[in-house]
């Protein structure tokens, strides 16, 4: 078995050690990874949205069938140098770019932090799992849309979600080629209706506008003050 600290059976309670190092003495009990993976699941139900569940539970997924194939059954086994072995497992069995193991190793990383407060493993332990630094460029993704692609989008959006926020917001981006910062900071005082191409932009907008669309643009006042801020 392998241990962070020096450990010693406790006596009378097979299976149970007691860890001995620079930090308050700690028993652990044991219990499986799959047992462990439910009760904070279940923990996190309340706190988490359905969304954020799912991504760490199937992100969990993948350290379960880590442990499936290192015959790992009880998480008082767990050490750094696991951590460490199933981060190389995971990048190589995913093909990860670092922002995916980044998210993988965070998600790790608060499940470990977690699992020490039902004695699973080690108070420390959380500290050992490493996660990539990222520079601005690897966290941001550039995507092309294809253009027949924005047509069915918007075509969807006109008949569906007529002069809602994300049809305004989408006709922005597409028609005008306004990222997402610059159509939160629209100010309509700023607009050049001069310009050709903005005021054919403006047309299509001024006819969501007279059907509802007021909300979404900010309800900009008399006087164009108020930035748009919807978004």
């Amino acid at each position: 078995m392998k241990y962070p600290f020096q450990s010693r059976c406790c006596p009378g309670i097979p299976g149970v050690f007691v860890r001995f190092g620079s930090y308050p003495t700690m028993a652990l009990e044991p219990i499986d990874p799959e047992t462990t993976v439910e009760l904070y699941l279940e923990d996190r139900e309340t706190e988490l949205s359905k969304r954020s569940l799912y991504g760490h539970k199937s992100r969990l997924g993948h350290f379960l069938r880590w442990c499936d194939q290192q015959e790992m059954t009880n998480m008082n086994d767990l050490s750094g140098r696991d951590l460490h072995r199933f981060r190389l497992w995971r990048r190589s069995d995913g093909d990860l770019k670092p922002i995916s193991e980044k998210t993988q190793m965070d998600t790790l990383r608060v499940f470990i932090r977690w699992a020490a407060t039902i004695d699973a493993v080690p108070a420390d332990l959380h500290a050992k799992v490493v996660s990539p630094s990222l520079s601005d460029e690897s966290e941001s993704k550039d995507v092309m849309i294809d253009s027949q692609v924005a047509e069915r989008i918007l075509d969807y959006l006109s008949s569906y979600e007529y002069a809602s926020i994300r049809h305004v917001c989408f006709t922005l981006m597409w028609r005008a080629l306004l990222r997402r910062g610059a159509v939160r900071a629209l100010d309509a005082c700023l607009v050049d209706v001069n310009h050709v191409s903005i005021l054919n932009l403006l047309t299509d907008l001024l006819v969501l506008t007279a059907t509802g669309a007021r909300s979404a643009l900010g309800r900009v006042p008399r006087g164009c003050t108020r930035e748009f801020e919807s978004v």
